[in-house]
């Protein structure tokens, strides 16, 4: 990657673990930042600085249980409700409860509330119930449909493990799964499993080396032809998914169009410079690339562990 400055033209982007603390605790992260051996400095753009706070924040959510951003988006959508009126059933002030939509950290007893909201169809159920009376008829209404809408997906069960740094703190999300894994075999058409296994593999670690943060939800191990997820072969569970017998052995394929309003647009970037990366190649070529990634090389004498995400920062092949 070349330098942002041009007065800095032959500065490297560099990388090194580090300890650093926050709120009093210490986590382990990669430091990202720029080193300009001609001027002896070392500097830190917005990019690199926010991947380094993002992961203190990731780490400390995911340690204490409290819910990420994303998750308090995606429970207020469910229930059809405004942040205003999210914000007023919580008790919270509008402008404080917004500012937890868009990163800020809760206070631990406002989080755990929510944390357990987010993650129970039960407990959902029975908030809505509670703040019946002070929601209009049709928003009780629009709120329990939501809830009674959730589904239990046998997929999202088998393949998405808990959010921590074993998946790259990623939404754990079937709609998501399902159209970044729809996304390629749009891009690719029948797909070997090896090789959607390589794809989702890039995707994830180059979108954490981005932000902090995967996309499609999976935690990674090192199998002996390269990366591929934790419970792989219940890929074609995904809804839209076929599975396919062909001359030359199983492969994935499907003829629904991937849905990218899931996505951000940074990740929508990153799911398409993974698939135009590896465009025309066939599955030998792609596996072989991915064995040359620090990722598999550190962990491929055990199997059964999951690559740690910070391998994100030692990507080559994109």
């Amino acid at each position: 990657m070349n330098s942002p400055f041009p007065p800095y033209a032959k500065a490297e982007l560099k990388r090194q673990p580090t300890v650093e603390k926050y709120k009093g605790e210490n986590f382990e992260i990669i430091e990202v930042f720029w080193s300009d051996p001609v001027n002896d400095l070392s500097f830190d753009t917005t990019e690199t600085g926010d991947v380094t706070i993002m992961q203190l924040y990731n780490g400390y959510r995911a340690r204490h249980g409290l819910p990420f951003a994303d998750e308090l988006t995606a429970l207020r959508h469910c229930l059809g409700l405004s942040e205003e009126r999210m914000s007023a059933i919580l008790e919270i002030g509008a402008d404080q409860y917004g500012k937890y939509e868009k990163g800020e950290m809760p206070e631990e007893a406002i989080g755990h509330y929510l944390k357990l909201l987010a993650g129970t169809k039960v407990a959902l159920r029975d908030f809505v119930d509670k703040n019946k009376p002070v929601l209009t008829e049709d928003e009780y209404t629009r709120a329990l449909s939501g809830v009674e809408e959730i589904k239990d997906n046998p997929a999202s069960r088998m393949l998405l493990r808990c959010r921590d740094k074993d998946n790259g703190y990623a939404p754990l999300s079937q709609e998501r799964l399902q159209n970044a894994v729809l996304h390629f075999l749009n891009n690719f058409g029948a797909v070997p499993p090896m090789m959607l296994n390589r794809l989702l593999f890039y995707a994830d670690f180059s979108s954490y080396r981005k932000r902090a943060m995967a996309i499609s939800g999976l935690s990674y191990r090192a199998e002996t032809l390269g990366p591929v997820p934790y419970n792989w072969k219940c890929l074609p569970l995904v809804d839209g998914v076929d599975l396919l017998e062909t001359d030359s052995g199983t492969a994935l394929s499907t003829d629904v169009n991937a849905d990218y309003s899931c996505f951000t647009s940074a990740e929508v970037e990153t799911l398409n410079a993974v698939a135009e990366r590896f465009k025309g190649m066939d599955v030998r070529t792609v596996s072989a690339i991915s064995r040359m990634e620090e990722a598999w090389l550190q962990n491929r004498h055990d199997s059964k562990a999951p690559i740690s995400f910070d391998y994100a920062f030692s990507l080559k092949a994109v």
